[in-house]
């Protein structure tokens, strides 16, 4: 994918791999062929391309526009079964007001005077349509009751098996509330919370702020999966590394050689910061572009890009 630098999500992907590694491998290891995958605030797509990735089927859901753009062209460039909505989920149908330039952190606007960028809405029901999706991600900053509320059908029938939702203080700026509301939503339908560790072992938890959760619909299983930590002696501290029962790649930070290293891939030339066909079927490419000038530039970027990489 496209990893311009001052996209934050970008260079997420970028400097890590996976950029948010405990809960990427829960997906890795609940998603299979087939599956339906929802990407509610997908941004430029890491883990839209990432179920892809799985096997699974992916409707992404981005409403900046900006953003949206750099989304499609990171699908065109993996030719993966991506689908993207341009626009925002809530709980109903209509238009919203959201903020505009300030990145991944774009958020619902409620002032009816405040200036922003109009999007369209439609509900997760009517995204659905009667289908059950194995996962739906959302991560709306802090708007993501309003995505339940438009979920209640889907939520008493179960047809989402696994939510992740984020789960930080953004709903009182948002919202006014904390997570109550939204804790008690899922309660009412039997979905259970849990949280992973930084190896991905999955803990239950209750409606405090913290890092995204993971809400289980009642009868589905979530049991941890297979990953491993390793201590790595040269190194300070323990250093988590993907088992292969989970992707068959063994990336180690190692400090006692050449430094902080997001990923040694031996299957390739040199080292890779992220994520490349050889262990995961997706190509990530540092760009900066430098051809803005001569009209080529494959970003569409407008002049944001300086140098290529």
């Amino acid at each position: 994918m496209w990893g311009v630098l001052h996209y934050t999500a970008a260079s997420k992907v970028v400097y890590a791999n996976p950029p948010d590694w405990a809960e990427m491998m829960i997906w890795r290891k609940k998603l299979k062929p087939g599956d339906l995958f929802v990407d509610v605030g997908s941004n430029v797509g890491a883990y839209a391309l990432w179920a892809a990735d799985c096997g699974a089927t992916v409707i992404a859901i981005e409403p900046d526009r900006d953003t949206a753009e750099i989304l499609r062209e990171n699908v065109a460039l993996n030719r993966l079964p991506v689908t993207v909505i341009e626009g925002a989920l809530g709980a109903a149908a209509g238009c919203l007001t959201l903020s505009q330039g300030l990145d991944s952190t774009n958020r619902l606007l409620l002032d009816h005077d405040a200036k922003g960028q109009t999007v369209p809405v439609q509900t997760l029901d009517s995204v659905l349509a009667g289908r059950t999706a194995a996962g739906v991600k959302v991560d709306v900053e802090g708007a993501e009751r309003l995505v339940l509320e438009g979920a209640r059908e889907s939520l008493n029938d179960a047809r989402v098996e696994i939510f992740q939702l984020e789960w930080n203080a953004m709903s009182q700026t948002v919202l006014h509330e904390d997570r109550a509301p939204l804790f008690e939503i899922l309660s009412k339908y039997g979905y259970r919370l849990y949280r992973p560790d930084v190896y991905g072992f999955l803990h239950p938890t209750g409606k405090e702020f913290g890092s995204d959760v993971f809400a289980f619909a009642p009868g589905v299983d979530p049991a941890n999966p297979c990953i491993q930590p390793v201590y790595n002696r040269c190194t300070t501290g323990v250093q988590p590394v993907y088992n292969r029962c989970t992707t068959g790649v063994q990336p180690v930070y190692n400090r006692c050689t050449t430094g902080v290293q997001s990923v040694y891939n031996r299957c390739t030339i040199g080292v890779q910061s992220v994520y490349n066909r050889c262990t995961i079927g997706v190509q990530s490419v540092i760009v900066s572009c430098g051809r803005c000038g001569d009209g080529k530039c494959p970003l569409s970027c407008k002049g944001r890009c300086r140098t290529t990489n």
